[in-house]
Formats: C-alpha cells, structure tokens, sequence
C-alpha cells in the first residue's frame, strides 16, 4: 500500500519540506501507519502522512515552539 506524505529536513536554517510516497515498510505500526520509521532519529529526515503532523515537525525544526512559550 501507499500512502502521500511529506519528508521534512534541515534545522533553523534551511527547512526543507518534500513530498514523497511512502509504502507501509517505511512507516511505524507505532504511528497507526503515520510517521517514518527514522522520524526516532533527530539527525535523520522525517517523514509524515499527515498534514498537521509535518507542519509540527517543520515547527520544532524553525526553533518556534520556544518562541511560542515565551508569548
């Protein structure tokens, strides 16, 4: 099976947001079939079906959750 998803790479930076096509050895049975299995790895990619699920990765990478706090 495949499934549209999204890697996200880089760091406060350069964030990089790629779509992709997983298939179901790439992602984690953990994850209900919605994140890589490499997304335990915080120097790998990360890979995600969900929308809101990537746009959360990209935000931890910008450093934004800290600013988020401090409002």
């Amino acid at each position: 099976m495949q499934f549209p998803g999204w890697w996200v790479d880089g760091d406060q930076d350069s964030v990089t947001i790629t779509r992709a096509v997983f298939d179901d050895t790439e992602l984690s049975d953990s994850s209900n079939w919605k994140k890589a299995h490499q997304n335990d790895d915080d120097a790998l990619a990360h890979g995600f079906v969900e929308e809101r699920d990537m746009l959360l990765e990209v935000r931890r990478r910008l450093g934004l959750f800290e600013q988020d706090a401090a409002s």
